[in-house]
C-alpha cells in the first residue's frame, strides 16, 4: 500500500475515533448533569423538610435548638407561663404558712410584764419550778380546771394545773388569752400555792376563794388585777410576795393572817382603795410596799419590824398617819416620798 493511502487510512481512522471520544464524553457528561440535578433536587427537598420542623418545634416551644432567636435566654412563651405560675403557687403557700404560724404562736404566749419594774421585782426573791411539762391532751386540762366561758368562773382543782401551764391561758395583756374574761375564781382545797404571775392582768377578775390548803402567793400573782375588790389571804402563807397586789386599783379588803412575817417590794404597791391591818409577828416590810396605798388613814407598824425598806409609804398625804414604837433601827430612807404623820410612843394611842 502506498504511503498517502495510509495516511489517508489513519486519518480516518482518527477521525472515527475522535468521534466516537466525544460521543462518549457527551455521554458522561450528560450522566453526570442529571445525578447533579437529582441530588440538588434531593437537598432541597431535603431542607424543605428541616423548615417544617423547625417551624414545627418553634410553635410547641420543645425544641430550643430550633429557635432562630439569637438569645441564650430566650425561653418559649409556653414554658415562661408555666414557670410564671408555678413560682405564684409557691409564694402563696410559703405566706399562707407564715401566717398561720403567727396566729398559731400567738394563741398562747405568756405576756411580758407592761412595766421594767414589774419584771425586775417578780425575778429578784424566791423562785418556783415553771419546768413541769406542758400537756396537750385536751382531757388532762379538765381534769385541772373548768371554765364557765359565759359566767367567767374558774375553777381549779390541783397542783397540776399550774404544772401543765394551762395557767397561762389566763395571764393577761396576751391577744386571744382567756384572761379578760375570768370574773370569779375558786380554788379548791389540797391547790397549795398560786404560781408566780398566776392571774397576771386580769383585769376583769372580781372575786377569788383561796382554801386553807394555800402555802404560797407567788410573785406578781394578781398584779393588774384592777377589779379585784377583796381578799382572805389562807391561814398558812407567812409571805407576800414582790409585788403581789400590785396596781389592784380597787382592792379594798386584805386580810393578812397572823403568821405572815414578810411583806415585799411593791407588795401592795398603787393599791388606791386599800385599807388593812398588819399582823403582830410582821418582822420586814419591802421597798414601796405601800406606795400610793392614800385610802389607808391609820398603819400601826408592830414592834417585830426590824425592817422597812426604801419608801415604803411613798406618796402617802399629811391627812394619813403611820404608829410606829420608840425602839425602831430603821434606815432613814423607809420615810423618802411620805408626807404622813408620824406618831411615836404608845402604839395605836391618838
Amino acid at each position: 500500500m502506498s504511503e498517502d493511502k495510509k495516511i489517508k487510512t489513519l486519518y480516518k481512522l482518527d477521525k472515527k475515533d475522535i468521534r466516537a471520544v466525544i460521543e462518549k464524553y457527551k455521554s458522561s457528561e450528560n450522566r453526570s448533569i442529571t445525578k447533579v440535578e437529582e441530588n440538588t433536587q434531593n437537598n432541597d427537598q431535603t431542607k424543605s423538610i428541616q423548615k417544617v420542623e423547625e417551624s414545627k418545634d418553634n410553635i410547641d416551644g420543645s425544641s430550643p435548638e430550633s429557635n432562630p432567636n439569637p438569645n441564650p435566654n430566650y425561653i418559649p412563651k409556653k414554658n415562661y407561663l408555666k414557670n410564671t405560675i408555678i413560682i405564684a403557687v409557691l409564694v402563696l403557700v410559703f405566706c399562707a404558712g407564715m401566717v398561720l404560724t403567727i396566729i398559731l404562736n400567738n394563741n398562747v404566749k405568756n405576756p411580758e410584764p407592761n412595766e421594767a419594774d414589774d419584771s425586775s421585782i417578780i425575778s429578784s426573791t424566791e423562785s418556783i419550778d415553771n419546768t413541769a411539762n406542758e400537756s396537750t391532751d385536751s382531757s388532762e386540762i379538765h381534769k385541772n380546771y373548768d371554765f364557765d366561758f359565759v359566767l367567767g368562773d374558774l375553777t381549779i382543782y390541783s397542783d397540776d394545773y399550774w404544772r401543765s401551764n394551762d395557767y397561762k391561758l389566763f395571764i393577761g395583756e396576751n391577744d386571744g388569752s382567756l384572761a379578760k374574761d375570768v370574773k370569779y375564781v375558786t380554788v379548791k382545797d389540797g391547790v397549795t400555792q398560786i404560781y408566780d404571775r398566776g392571774f397576771y392582768y386580769c383585769k376583769n377578775l372580781e372575786s377569788i376563794t383561796l382554801p386553807e390548803s394555800i402555802t404560797y402567793i407567788g410573785r406578781g400573782a394578781f398584779a393588774g388585777c384592777e377589779s379585784l375588790k377583796d381578799i382572805a389571804i389562807p391561814s398558812q402563807v407567812t409571805n407576800i410576795s414582790n409585788a403581789a397586789f400590785r396596781g389592784c386599783t380597787d382592792l379594798k379588803s386584805v386580810i393578812i393572817p397572823s403568821n405572815v412575817t414578810i411583806i415585799g417590794d411593791y407588795a401592795f404597791s398603787e393599791c388606791e382603795s386599800l385599807t388593812l391591818a398588819l399582823p403582830d409577828k410582821l418582822e420586814s416590810i419591802g421597798i414601796y410596799a405601800f406606795n400610793s396605798c392614800t385610802s389607808i388613814d391609820n398603819i400601826i407598824i408592830p414592834e417585830s419590824v426590824t425592817n422597812v425598806g426604801t419608801s415604803a409609804f411613798y406618796n402617802w398625804t399629811t391627812n394619813q398617819r403611820i404608829w410606829i414604837s420608840d425602839d425602831d433601827t430603821w434606815q432613814d430612807t423607809w420615810y423618802v416620798g411620805c408626807q404622813a404623820v408620824i406618831i411615836h410612843g404608845v402604839v395605836g394611842s391618838s
